[in-house]
Parts: C-alpha cells; sequence; structure tokens
C-alpha cells in the first residue's frame, strides 16, 4: 500500500504544481496587457520610424539658398542716398558756418535799440530852438535885405532931404520921424526873424523825427534780416542733420543687409550641426516612448514545475503511509 500512498501523493503534486502555474501565467497575462495590445503597432511604427529617421538623416538639413540678399536697386539706392548724405552734410555745415554770426548781430543790435531808446527821451524842442538861434541870423539878413535898402536908401535920405528942405535938419520932428521909420524897420525885422527861427524849429523838429524814424527802421530791417540769417543759420543745421539722417539711413539698410546675411549662415552653421541629434532625439523622445495603457509591464518568471510537484507530492505520500503504520492514522501530511 506504500506504493498506492506514494502515487496518490505525487497526483495532488503534480496536481497543485500545475495550478500553480496556470495562476502565474494569469498573473503575467495581466500585466504584460498593455505591451501585448500595442506590440504589433509599435514594432510598425518603429520600423517605419527607423526607416524615417535614416532617410531624414541621409538627406539632412537643407542645403538650398536660404537667404535672399539685396538686389541692385537696394544696393545702389543705398549706396548713392549715402554719397549725397556726405554732400549734403557739407552743404549744411558751410551754410551754418557762414550765418553763425546772427547772435553777436543781434547783441548789436540790441545794444543800438537800446541808445535809440535814450535818444527818444531827448529834449527835442531844445535841439529845434538851438538850431533855429544858430541858424536864423543869416536868413534873417537875407530876407530883411530890401526892407534894409528902402529904409537907407528911401525913407531915411527922403526924411532927410524933407527935414532940410524945411530948415529943420536936426529938429525933433526930423528926428522923431528917423526913429518911427527904424522902428518900423526892426519891428518887421522881429516879425520875420520870428516866422523864420519858427520855420526853423519846425524844420528841426521834423528832421529829427525824420533821422529818428530812419534809424529806427533801419535797425528794425536789420533785425529781420539777422532774423534771415538766424533762420539760414537754422535751415543749414537741419540740412546737415537731413544728410546726417540720410547717411544713417543707407548705412543702416546696407548693415540690415550684411546683418541678415551673417544671421543666415550663422543658421546654416547651427542646423548643419544639430541637424542629426535633433533628428535622433525626436525619434527617442517621440517613437521610443511608450505611450500605451499604464499596465507594469513586469514578467515574473513561472517556476512551477510538474515534475518537481509529482516527487515532492510522492514523498509526501509515502512518509504519510509510514505514520499510519507506526500510529494507526494519517496524521498530516505537513
Amino acid at each position: 500500500m506504500a506504493w498506492f500512498a506514494t502515487i496518490i501523493g505525487a497526483g495532488v503534486g503534480i496536481y497543485g504544481a500545475n495550478k500553480k502555474s496556470r495562476e502565474a501565467n494569469k498573473v503575467n497575462n495581466q500585466n504584460m496587457a498593455g505591451f501585448n495590445q500595442y506590440k504589433g503597432y509599435t514594432d510598425r511604427a518603429l520600423a517605419g520610424g527607423e526607416g524615417a529617421l535614416n532617410t531624414q538623416i541621409e538627406k539632412g538639413f537643407y542645403g538650398g539658398d536660404t537667404y535672399a540678399g539685396p538686389n541692385a536697386y537696394q544696393t545702389g539706392t543705398a549706396t548713392g542716398y549715402g554719397d549725397q548724405a556726405m554732400g549734403t552734410m557739407k552743404r549744411g555745415f558751410d551754410m551754418a558756418d557762414a550765418n553763425s554770426g546772427f547772435g553777436s548781430n543781434s547783441r548789436d543790435l540790441y545794444g543800438q535799440f537800446q541808445n535809440l531808446s535814450e535818444d527818444a527821451k531827448a529834449d527835442r524842442m531844445g535841439t529845434a530852438n538851438q538850431y533855429a538861434l544858430d541858424n536864423s541870423d543869416a536868413l534873417v539878413t537875407a530876407a530883411m535885405r530890401d526892407p534894409r535898402r528902402q529904409l537907407e536908401e528911401q525913407a531915411l535920405p527922403g526924411n532927410d532931404l524933407a527935414a532940410s528942405g524945411t530948415g529943420n535938419m536936426n529938429s525933433s520932428r526930423a528926428g522923431t520921424a528917423e526913429a518911427v521909420l527904424r522902428r518900423g524897420f526892426d519891428d518887421r525885422r522881429s516879425d520875420v526873424s520870428a516866422s523864420i527861427q519858427d520855420s526853423l524849429r519846425t524844420q528841426s523838429l521834423n528832421q529829427q523825427q525824420q533821422q529818428f524814424s530812419d534809424r529806427n527802421n533801419a535797425l528794425t530791417n536789420a533785425g529781420t534780416a539777422n532774423t534771415g540769417v538766424a533762420n539760414a543759420y537754422n535751415t543749414g543745421m537741419n540740412t546737415a542733420a537731413s544728410g546726417y539722417g540720410m547717411g544713417m539711413t543707407a548705412g543702416g539698410s546696407l548693415q540690415g543687409f550684411d546683418q541678415r546675411r551673417m544671421d543666415d549662415d550663422r543658421m546654416r552653421f547651427e542646423g548643419d550641426r544639430d541637424f542629426n541629434m535633433n533628428a535622433y532625439q525626436n525619434y527617442k523622445n517621440g517613437m521610443l516612448t511608450q505611450n500605451g495603457p499604464t499596465t507594469s509591464n513586469a514578467y515574473k518568471a513561472n517556476d512551477n514545475d510538474a515534475l518537481a510537484g509529482a516527487m515532492a507530492g510522492g514523498s509526501m505520500g509515502s512518509g504519510a503511509f509510514a505514520r499510519y503504520n507506526r500510529t494507526g492514522n494519517f496524521g498530516s501530511f505537513g
């Protein structure tokens, strides 16, 4: 009966080993479910991706032209604009230099206007009176030429002749008549002198006013002309500034062309340098990264062996039968 117990134990061992093996396989299938679901797709994607990667690396970075440089119109215009700028600046500075004295002119005109304002305070009537006094004698003498001749050549001799005819040459009547004649002459001279002096005063006042007006107008016109000089100076400076702007604009355009060419050269250098690296990184991070379901994808080895289970079960059955012979019962198999 010992062999029967051994066979029974072996059968139980085989059964238990097979059951554990099936459970282990079930767990592995569940752990690898996501991987197994996407495996075919992933294999095809990796194969296609590797082919695309090889093609990409083989073709490399774009080798054609990537920079449209300036054309002849642009460079010609910029160069001509820049050349003209130098002449424009020079003309502007020459104009400014030629008219740079407007400041000193303004100071001089200011001083003359100050003097003119002081002249406006002068005693013009006093000047006119003095002018009349200084210049009236000759005019009065000329104006009284005929009245003097009438007095001295006609009236006084006639008076003397009449007195002599009556024998009253030295009489008071003759003297009185002569005094009357001379008083009339003096009155006439006073009237003429007053009239001439008044005319001279008027002429002096008019002349002084005219001179003041002429001087004021001259200074005003000079100030206007100096404003034109200042405007010409500002025009020169603005012209020079325009020339500077023209030059900087032209230079900036040409510099921009050169800068864009250098930027393109740098872009091509960096593209050639980094193209393969970027392709490999994209392939690794994109194609080789698993984005399927989040199962563990961890396979555990199935160590359950039916033969080992049979042997262990048979040994346990034999041992149990031996204990039965000693004790009269099978007892525990553990």
